[in-house]
């Protein structure tokens, strides 16, 4: 992994056989970054992504393996419990075998490389848990 930040503006580029998540949240914590939004792009070749049914608050999860794209990335960078938390949903594509799926990424493994830009805003956004949906649902005081 490489980054640089350039005043609110971090670019990020991660490498083949690097998870995303992790990657991102080094990056976060590295530059103390408590409140962003995230857009992603590049190749990825073993991923989970989930959905949460709203009728019955289940969440369920399937695993993706092969040469996909990151057809879409996007998400933000709120704190959970004193640190950096992610909150992303990403689609995966593969043109020729006719191939698109999109969730909440759980786990991404990148195939040859991806690429992220996260733009810090200024402030901060707690996230804690609802009983009534399950999620981890942003906060807002004052």
């Amino acid at each position: 992994m490489e980054y640089r930040r350039f005043e609110n503006t971090c670019f990020v580029r991660l490498d083949k056989g690097e998870e995303v998540l992790a990657g991102l949240l080094a990056v976060c914590r590295r530059e103390n970054i408590l409140l962003a939004t995230v857009q992603g792009t590049g190749t990825i070749d073993d991923a989970t992504l989930t959905v949460r049914y709203r009728r019955t608050l289940e969440k369920k999860a399937i695993n993706y393996r092969g040469d996909m794209e990151i057809a879409a990335c996007t998400g933000t960078v709120t704190q959970k419990e004193g640190g950096p938390w992610l909150h992303l949903h990403m689609v995966l594509a593969n043109p020729v075998e006719k191939f698109c799926s999109g969730g909440h990424l759980e786990r991404a493994m990148v195939g040859l490389n991806a690429e992220f830009v996260l733009t810090v805003c200024p402030g901060q956004v707690q996230r804690a848990y609802d009983p009534k949906t399950a999620i981890d649902r942003m906060q807002f005081e004052g």
